[in-house]
């Protein structure tokens, strides 16, 4: 199961960069080792972690997304990600 989360979201290399990637793999670690967590849970966490590390090794740790229009919406991610920082 965790596999099947593990394919990356390639629409996120439109907005994030590879910092930010790697942020919210981390942070979907860190969600998957809370105890309320059920096991299916954890696996689709730790799939989602791994995909956003596997994108990331694709694009490259340097990567930075093109600059998007001010007037553009921000995705769930992207917001995380700014959340975070």
């Amino acid at each position: 199961m965790r596999y099947a989360y593990a394919v990356p979201a390639f629409t996120s290399i439109d907005d994030l960069s590879a910092a930010e990637m790697l942020d919210l793999a981390d942070m979907f670690e860190g969600w998957a080792q809370s105890d309320q967590v059920d096991p299916v849970r954890v696996a689709r966490l730790h799939g989602f972690a791994d995909g956003f590390r596997s994108l990331v090794d694709v694009v490259g740790t340097d990567y930075v997304p093109p600059e998007a229009s001010p007037d553009a919406p921000v995705s769930l991610m992207k917001f995380l990600a700014g959340q975070m920082r």
